[in-house]
């Protein structure tokens, strides 16, 4: 077993490789045994919740990889744990997905609507902008097909060149129907920036989407323009953010957080008893930029997890730290990749707790101000709910009176599982 010093999802700090031989002659089977008692073994040892893995398990029952996985989860707590090509996971930490493109969420009347669209992608050429009406998959209603746990399906499976109908309607009525074909999709993680000037008030919005490889680059782009126009406070939008490699989390904390607590914990990492060993501080590192935020807002969602809720718990016991929008997927936990072949394993594999011990936020991270996801406005507009919630926090230092619409916030999301949330998007 070898180590490489690289995570995926949340706050993996090292993914670790367990390697078996893998003829492809020999073995053409995708169930092939070997591979499934790795699965298995890799679990036993590293699994979280090692104690609840059933006695007796036999991995030769299982008719696929994902069957096994599914054998061994601890359902009551794990809705993350999966394997998936090993291809794929290494495309995803670069930001690369094959899909259409898009996200989705229910808007406060509960319309499914799209959330977002990434750049030069199927869904950005045919058209599709955030706060249009997705009423149509296939030619059956969308809304339908999330309330049977059959959406997912319905759009394919993850295939270049795989084709899909939508049917839309957009913010004055009118009805468009597109075919989009699932391509490589290169997602970019910052989706929307500006700075909004008020008195002596220099505010930066940063709607962030993916803690991955790329976002390294992004996040210092935006943070320079923002030290360029002296931004004094800030609006970080996590609200379909999914997560993605620790070392990303730790940059937007460090970032985020006064210099001044360089090399202090951030975060601490806690796995089984089997590997206690592998427990570890994660420290805020030195970056160039020292903005002194004292006080930061974060824009929520169901969709918030995983890296996102690590970099708000981790923050908490610093600054001064607001949740407005909903709240969030309630994912304390993060997991190793483990090679298997051609596949790559992802078992959640330890716990994560601030510098207060504080974590288990499974029901997730609860919103100080509770506001809509304003899906019927375009990025940054001052009239979106959740940005109009912050913005008037930040300029009066009190939450609005404004009441909480009759759709319950967060009673109504379409929550992913497995690698599907890792990607989160379609």
């Amino acid at each position: 077993m070898n180590t490489l010093a690289l995570m995926f999802k949340s706050m993996v700090y090292a993914g670790v490789f367990f390697l078996i031989a893998c003829n492809t002659e020999d073995s053409p089977s995708p169930y092939d045994v070997e591979v499934k008692e790795a699965i298995y073994q890799v679990m036993e040892k590293w699994y979280l919740w090692d104690e609840h893995i059933p006695s007796g398990f036999n991995p030769d029952q299982y008719h696929s990889y994902s069957d096994v996985v599914d054998g061994l989860k601890f359902h009551s707590r794990d809705h993350w744990s999966f394997i998936a090509p090993k291809s794929e996971v290494d495309a995803l930490i670069k930001g690369e997905y094959i899909g259409y493109g898009f996200g989705q969420a229910f808007d406060a009347q509960g319309d499914l609507c799209i959330s977002f669209v990434y750049n030069e992608t199927p869904a950005a050429k045919a058209g599709l902008k955030r706060s249009m009406k997705l009423l149509e998959v296939n030619g059956k209603n969308a809304t339908a097909l999330i309330n049977s746990d059959q959406y997912a399906a319905e759009l394919g499976p993850r295939k270049v060149g795989y084709p899909t109908q939508l049917k839309l309607e957009d913010q004055e009525g009118e009805i468009s129907r597109v075919t989009l074909i699932k391509q490589w999709i290169k997602a970019n993680t910052v989706l929307y920036h500006n700075v909004y000037e008020t008195g002596n008030l220099r505010i930066g919005y940063l709607v962030f989407n993916g803690f991955r490889e790329s976002a390294s680059m992004e996040l210092t782009q935006v943070f320079n323009e923002f030290e360029d126009q002296q931004v004094n406070k800030l609006i970080v939008d996590l609200r379909y953010n999914p997560g993605g490699l620790n070392s990303i989390a730790v940059l937007l904390a460090s970032i985020l957080a006064p210099q001044s607590l360089t090399d202090q914990r951030f975060v601490r990492i806690i796995h089984n008893q089997q590997q206690t060993s592998q427990n570890k501080n994660e420290l805020f590192k030195k970056v160039s930029h020292d903005f002194n935020f004292f006080e930061i807002v974060f824009i929520t969602s169901r969709q918030t997890a995983s890296a996102s809720e690590l970099v708000i718990n981790g923050l908490k016991p610093y600054l001064d730290v607001v949740v407005i929008g909903e709240s969030t997927a309630g994912k304390p936990v993060g997991s190793y990749i483990f090679e298997i072949g051609d596949q790559a394993l992802s078992p959640i594999s330890y716990k994560v707790l601030n510098r207060d011990d504080e974590g288990d936020y499974y029901s997730g991270i609860t919103a100080d101000k509770s506001a809509p996801d304003g899906l019927d406005k375009a990025w940054g507009d001052i009239e979106e709910a959740s940005l109009k919630e912050a913005l008037f926090f930040l300029k009066t230092g009190s939450f609005s009176r404004l009441a909480t619409p009759s759709y319950a916030v967060g009673s109504k999301a379409h929550q992913m599982s497995g690698f599907q949330a890792e990607i989160g998007a379609y």
